[in-house]
């Protein structure tokens, strides 16, 4: 009862509801208090119930995504990335990136036996873990191509488009997709406004880095363009979004975290 408990949705995204509680004390009063809210409403089918959610351990760590492509149970195009930040946080503001690593053997046989064991034949694959004390800790898979700019960065990488091969291999089982891995590493990054209390936002402290010739492509929202107030990750509806390429991960991480030192994203009221 002493260890940090996440609570998460069964089926959700974006990390939306979820909550880390800081042991598992807390976590039963909180259940408890949900559980007299929820009968003493009008409407409590409507209501979010324990059985929807389930309870993890916390694992400290970095936390990483795999994708790839798979064909007759193989996986035959991969790439591995850091995320800077976490998803959860994005959720409640803060913001979010992720940068390409090197595929090592160990890595590209993880995510094979992950692969394996929930049998995925054919089309993409986004799998989740987390790094902690040289321990790989699985968090999540899906047999779907990841969201943000994975399929972009992806693309970049391998040179190729995982909607197009995955459609490729399921009408064609025959067909065979050739990854051709460049020498650049890529990673994208996304400050929201979701949070936000205003309708727009301001922008500030961005300019010296879309100047970078570390960047490839940049978005930003305009001080007369509504944000979105839900959570999303699309690069055209957050304050700034964009695709980062280097020679190397640790150049790009030292850019993200200048970055991310650098640039706000504020309230503003527009006229």
């Amino acid at each position: 009862l002493n260890k940090q408990i996440v609570l998460k949705p069964i089926s959700g995204a974006a990390s939306q509801d979820t909550v880390i509680f800081t042991d598992g004390i807390l976590l039963r009063d909180a259940l408890i208090k949900q559980q007299t809210h929820i009968a003493k409403l009008d409407h409590p089918e409507q209501a979010k119930f324990i059985a929807d959610f389930e309870v993890e351990e916390f694992i400290p760590g970095t936390i990483f995504h795999i994708d790839g492509l798979v064909q007759h149970g193989r996986i035959v195009a991969i790439s591995y990335s850091h995320y800077v930040g976490n998803c959860l946080a994005y959720a409640n503001g803060e913001a979010l990136a992720s940068i390409q690593q090197e595929v090592t053997t160990t890595i590209e046989n993880w995510a094979q036996q992950c692969v394996n064991a929930v049998n995925i034949e054919f089309g993409s694959f986004h799998l989740e873990g987390i790094l902690h004390n040289n321990e790989i800790y699985f968090l999540e898979i899906a047999n779907r191509s990841g969201g943000v700019d994975i399929v972009n960065v992806f693309e970049l990488s391998t040179g190729l488009h995982l909607h197009i091969e995955e459609v490729r291999s399921f009408l064609d089982s025959k067909y065979k997709s050739v990854p051709h891995y460049g020498a650049l590493k890529y990673g994208f990054f996304l400050f929201p406004g979701h949070h936000l209390n205003a309708e727009y936002c301001k922008l500030s402290n961005y300019q010296q880095f879309i100047n970078s010739n570390l960047i490839y492509r940049v978005n930003r929202l305009g001080e007369q363009q509504k944000l979105i107030k839900h959570v999303t990750y699309r690069a055209n509806e957050v304050p700034f979004a964009g695709i980062v390429q280097a020679r190397s991960s640790q150049e790009i991480y030292d850019f993200i975290q200048q970055l991310f030192k650098s640039v706000k994203v504020d309230n503003y009221e527009a006229s």
